[in-house]
């Protein structure tokens, strides 16, 4: 929530400058995120001063996640869904051999909400269902459904943590599946279903 709280009192400042910036300028200020994005990965090879004092340090963080929607929606079709999926798919398979052959990566900086391999799977993900849903005819029912969904989201996004939490990683018969991908979508389909019933 503080998190979020911050997001809000930047907006007005970032919608400010969107408003007078180029697509090109948007590329830029997007292109130094992604590069604080990769800090973790380029930190198992390089010195990079990642702290306050950093060069880039005004560029991290979550507010590149406010430019890359607003990038996403206002030029659609700009970011190749090719380049979104291969990195998004290299994270996969990176964080299938952390856990088969018990490579030494810290997991919440590697693969947390500020890596590139997130923020590549948010830009594919925005570009399937945009692509999809652009080329759908709903019904009246379906539409209603969907919108419904898209009240609810921000609910279920500040409820789902604590469905997880304090129910779902403390019932025995989730833990007790030994497949991890299993149980990551028995996890998944279980939260999303009882957050969106609360």
């Amino acid at each position: 929530m503080y998190t979020l709280c911050g997001l809000y009192l930047l907006a007005p400042i970032l919608g400010g400058w969107l408003d007078r910036a180029t697509k090109r300028e948007v590329e830029f200020v997007i292109l130094l995120w992604a590069v604080t994005l990769c800090y973790p990965l380029l930190k198992l090879w390089f010195n990079i001063n990642d702290s306050d004092a950093g060069m880039l340090y005004y560029f991290n963080g979550y507010a590149g996640y406010f430019l890359l929607g607003y990038y996403l929606k206002r030029y659609s079709g700009s970011i190749s869904a090719w380049i979104s999926g291969g990195i998004a798919l290299t994270g996969a398979v990176l964080l299938f051999a952390t856990k088969k052959y018990g490579i030494n990566l810290d997991f919440y900086s590697v693969f947390w909400y500020l890596s590139i391999f997130v923020s590549a799977l948010c830009a594919l993900l925005w570009t399937i269902i945009s692509k999809a849903v652009n080329e759908m005819n709903f019904s009246d029912n379906a539409a209603r459904q969907i919108s419904l969904m898209a009240n609810l989201s921000f609910g279920v996004y500040l409820v789902h943590i604590l469905v997880m939490r304090y129910w779902l990683w403390r019932q025995e018969w989730i833990l007790s599946i030994s497949n991890y991908i299993y149980q990551t979508i028995v996890i998944a389909v279980l939260a999303i279903t009882v957050s969106i019933a609360l």
